[in-house]
C-alpha cells in the first residue's frame, strides 16, 4: 500500500468517501485498503485439518478439552421453572386467547403468516377442534 501511495490520486480515490469531516476521506479509503487486504489473507489462508491434533495414539487433544454441550443442572431448573410459569399464565386466559395461543405454539408459521392462518378456515377448524 505504501509503497504505491505515489499513484493516489485525491479526485478519483476519495470521490466516494467525501464527508463533512476535512481529512477524513483519506482514513477511509485507507481503512478501506487495510480491510480488504486483511479479507484477501483469510480467504487465502489454510485451514489445519482437525486431524493434525492427534498424538501418536489417535487421540485428539483438543476433543478431550471441549466443554459438554448438555445443559447444566441450573439451566434445566430455570427452563423448567419458566415453563410452569407459561403454563400458570396460560391457564389464566380466556378460552379465545387461549386456543390462539396453542394454535401460535403448534404451527410453524412466522410471525407475518399467522394473522392469515388464524382466519383461513381450513386451519380453524382444526384449532377449535384441537381444543375441545
Amino acid at each position: 500500500m505504501w509503497r504505491n501511495l505515489h499513484k493516489f490520486n485525491p479526485e478519483k480515490n476519495l470521490a466516494p468517501y467525501r464527508t463533512e469531516c476535512p481529512g477524513s476521506g483519506f482514513k477511509t479509503w485507507i481503512f478501506a485498503i487495510a480491510k480488504n487486504t486483511a479479507i484477501d489473507w483469510l480467504k487465502k489462508k489454510k485451514t489445519v485439518p482437525f486431524s493434525s491434533f492427534e498424538n501418536e495414539k489417535g487421540e485428539n487433544f483438543l476433543l478431550a478439552g471441549l466443554a459438554s454441550l448438555d445443559p447444566l443442572p441450573d439451566e434445566i431448573s430455570c427452563r423448567l421453572e419458566s415453563r410452569a410459569k407459561l403454563a400458570l399464565a396460560t391457564e389464566s386466559l380466556s378460552p379465545r386467547y387461549k386456543t390462539f395461543y396453542r394454535f401460535i405454539m403448534t404451527t410453524s408459521l412466522i410471525f407475518e403468516r399467522l394473522p392469515k392462518g388464524w382466519v383461513n378456515l381450513s386451519i380453524l377448524p382444526k384449532a377449535v377442534i384441537a381444543e375441545r
